[in-house]
């Protein structure tokens, strides 16, 4: 868990999740139109870690994630993110350019299911490593983070 908290706030985001609603099978888009897709603010509704579903706490729920172009930001916190949408499960690296992560890269999946945005993460340090599906298991290194859109 100690990964966990060491991730910029704008990452217990996340990202670490528009205008439109999507449908099942945008696996096909490219990546910029993946990225479109992603552009707006979301809610922060779950995290999962470690085999375990908890709420966001209270300073994370009152705070928007905002992507914006290639940006994600949650307050003060900014990381970059590379989307891919062309692959089952889609892919997302965050690149973190500031603070305690800086020049690290977090490899990722996600999927867009109508407004609901889920992300999952690998959390290593300095190892890269994709997921390969949405589940946490005690000692994974994987979290999953879930977002609602706001309209």
């Amino acid at each position: 868990m100690s990964a966990i908290r060491s991730l910029p706030l704008a990452f217990t985001l996340m990202f670490l999740t528009s205008v439109s609603v999507f449908a099942a099978d945008d696996a096909a888009k490219p990546a910029e139109g993946a990225l479109k897709d992603l552009q707006g603010q979301w809610k922060f509704e779950w995290l999962d870690a470690d085999g375990e579903r908890r709420r966001p706490e209270a300073e994370q729920l009152r705070t928007p994630l905002i992507v914006s172009g290639d940006q994600i930001q949650h307050g003060e916190n900014k990381v970059s993110c590379i989307v891919d949408g062309s692959t089952d499960p889609k892919l997302i690296d965050i690149v973190v350019s500031k603070g305690t992560d800086a020049e690290r890269t977090f490899e990722g999946i996600y999927k867009l299911e109508a407004d609901t945005w889920t992300v999952c993460l690998f959390l290593d340090d300095g190892t890269k490593q994709r997921p390969v599906s949405f589940e946490t298991k005690p000692n994974s290194r994987l979290i999953v983070f879930t977002f609602a859109r706001m309209k």
